[in-house]
């Protein structure tokens, strides 16, 4: 069955729910700026006037999907780390990217509108803040290899753009089926990835 034919039911209440599951549905389908908020409400079984008033417009349903997309991306890097010991910093700083990736790839609609939907963040204060959140992990992990000697602080800043840049380009290669299609032509090892751009970065 179409997804987009399925009405969902919700009960009182629920309506901001609905919409936000209707819009992530729509997402995996169109990407991020395919579908119009008429539509979301169709798909989530409300009327076109009810969605106002939880949101102002589709880019304020957006913000709250992305928002949510970086809580739970929060979630994931917190409950990976709490499981390494906290002086094995090169391992700290792998795991980290290795959660990041596998975040995208579990939850790709979510990290299609935190990172493809063009959102103005600045105008929507609780996901920026929420974006936010989920950088300083990065930060705070190279911060602390730098405290325990295993970075060197001139190389801290690099290191952080380097690192992102890396796990959201790795993310989006996974998500776009490169690993796949070239691999003939390109061994797509994350993890022998992330090890070598961290083993360069803390040398």
């Amino acid at each position: 069955m179409n997804p987009l034919s399925k009405k969902k039911a919700y009960h009182h209440g629920d309506l901001r729910s609905a919409l936000v599951q209707a819009t992530l549905q729509l997402v995996a389908l169109r990407g991020p700026r395919g579908f119009s908020m008429t539509e979301a409400c169709r798909q989530a079984g409300v009327s076109a006037t009810a969605v106002y008033r939880h949101f102002a417009n589709k880019e304020a349903i957006l913000a709250e999907v992305a928002r949510q997309g970086f809580d739970q991306l929060t979630g994931d890097l917190r409950l990976v780390l709490d499981s390494i010991e906290s002086d094995n910093y090169r391992r700290r700083l792998v795991e980290t990217g290795l959660a990041y990736v596998a975040f995208a790839s579990s939850h790709p609609a979510h990290f299609q509108v935190m990172f493809g939907a063009g959102l103005d963040k600045e105008g929507h204060p609780e996901c920026q803040e929420s974006g936010e959140t989920a950088l300083q992990i990065l930060i705070d992990e190279v911060a602390r290899a730098v405290a325990g000697g295993a970075l060197p602080a001139t190389k801290a800043s690099t290191a952080i753009t380097t690192l992102w840049a890396t796990v959201h380009g790795l993310a989006m290669l996974d998500l776009d089926g490169i690993k796949s299609k070239k691999q003939e032509m390109l061994e797509f090892d994350i993890p022998a990835c992330l090890e070598a751009v961290v083993h360069g970065i803390c040398s």
